[in-house]
């Protein structure tokens, strides 16, 4: 679920192509790296909810955020930053639930599966960066519309995995399906 991979990139695309000035954009950068550590922390800390149970809350979180950009995070910097902070806290967080679940699945080739992940996430993310700065009204509209688009693939695709018998919940004692 994270079509702008490097969150950071799509500050600096905001600040070549709209009111941020630079300052703007040096403060984005730093929020935006708070906040992605942030949802590593909350990975590690809470308890792992169950599988259908945590698809719900992050698409929410996430389609929540694509229309607070669209509302609300058009205004400047600090609401852009602002609206886009629960989806940093979140991308990272179901970024290491799934990677969890993904590993688990696999058996044999740990090592293969984890650089096939890693390509994964990359190449969606430098997807979502290209749509992300397509000629939309506006830059910050083009992030919310790339989160609606990714949000939705990713529910559809996590939904039929997860009706697959190899490709199981994050067993931690907490996780159920």
């Amino acid at each position: 679920m994270t079509p702008c991979n490097g969150d950071l990139n799509s500050c600096e695309v905001l600040a070549r192509n709209s009111s941020f000035s630079l300052s703007d954009f040096s403060s984005c950068t730093e929020s935006s790296s708070i906040f992605l550590k942030t949802g590593t922390l909350l990975y590690g800390r809470l308890k792992k909810p169950a599988y259908k149970q945590a698809l719900l809350v992050c698409g929410g979180i996430a389609l929540a955020v694509g229309i607070l950009l669209l509302t609300v995070g058009k205004i400047g910097p600090v609401f852009f930053m602002l609206s886009y902070i629960p989806f940093a806290v979140m991308s990272t967080y179901i970024r290491l639930y799934t990677a969890e679940m993904l590993l688990n699945a696999q058996k044999e080739n740990i090592g293969a599966a984890s650089a096939m992940m890693n390509f994964g996430f990359t190449m969606l993310g430098s997807l979502g960066m290209f749509i992300g700065s397509l000629r939309w009204t506006s830059y910050v509209s083009g992030i919310a519309y790339t989160i609606f688009m990714f949000t939705v693939c990713a529910l559809a695709i996590f939904t039929a995995a997860g009706r697959l018998r190899g490709f199981q919940p994050v067993s931690s004692g907490s996780a159920q399906q």
